[in-house]
């Protein structure tokens, strides 16, 4: 994700303007995908590992802290390609 968001920055006025905003996008989307499955990942883990009477982080507690850095991607983005 900072890759995408960098390269809105150091690439901004670059012509055609649609292409800096696609490769920023796809890149930025790339790192939320990669967080999604992450969270994915561990719920699954933990609803297997809750099973066998492991405790760990709560997947509520996760599942906030992923939609925070989801937003706060989304939210640089727009800024950064204003």
């Amino acid at each position: 994700m900072a890759v995408g968001i960098a390269a809105a920055e150091l690439l901004g006025e670059l012509h055609p303007r649609w292409m800096v905003l696609s490769a920023s996008t796809v890149m930025v989307l790339s790192g939320v995908a990669i967080f999604v499955m992450g969270f994915v990942g561990y719920r699954e883990t933990f609803q297997k590992l809750q099973r066998e009477g492991v405790t760990g982080i709560a997947p509520w507690f996760l599942g906030a802290v992923t939609a925070g850095m989801i937003l706060a991607a989304a939210l640089l983005l727009y800024t950064v390609l204003g």
